[in-house]
């Protein structure tokens, strides 16, 4: 079986689900794990994606490129995080690239395998639903927080902002 990784088990998105049940449900979401050359592209800028993926090994990048071609890497996406998901659920063509930062493995999900509870209805795939929406939660209020820290006025403000919510 192509799930024996042991860092799959890991993952946010498979928590509270036995090894044995994780066996079956990622048979059930028909997931294909793929390995990545450094500086590979796993996703291109403009594509409409259905899966998401999660870092088993290596790491990637999230670029964007100005009309100039100058390349801006918007963030890192390192072993054990997830990604792609927002955009695999919106079904909106991708606003970056990604690109393996280093040699990488990927596990990818179809999003629409993970939506809907299959036939069997089997208890770990709607935690796999919970979990997954979470994990969105938790994204969704980080970037909030980026956002609040973004639009104080001055450099000034924007640091204390930071600095008060990292002290808390």
């Amino acid at each position: 079986m192509i799930y024996m990784d042991t860092s799959i088990y890991e993952q946010k998105l498979f928590e509270g689900i036995s090894l044995s049940d994780l066996n079956t449900l990622l048979d059930c979401l028909g997931c294909s794990k793929k390995e990545y050359r450094k500086q590979s592209i796993v996703f291109n800028e403009g594509k409409v994606i259905d899966r998401f993926g999660i870092v088993l090994s290596g790491s990637l990048h999230l670029c964007s490129y100005d009309f100039y071609g100058n390349r801006q890497i918007i963030t890192n996406i390192n072993k054990g995080e997830m990604f792609a998901e927002s955009i695999a659920i919106s079904g909106i063509p991708l606003p970056f690239e990604i690109t393996a930062a280093q040699d990488s493995n990927i596990l990818f999900i179809k999003y629409n395998k993970l939506a809907s509870v299959c036939c069997k209805a089997c208890q770990f795939h709607t935690r796999l639903i919970n979990n997954m929406m979470n994990i969105l939660a938790v994204k969704n209020i980080n970037l909030t927080q980026k956002i609040f820290h973004l639009t104080a006025k001055t450099v000034k403000e924007k640091i204390l902002s930071y600095l008060n919510y990292v002290s808390k």
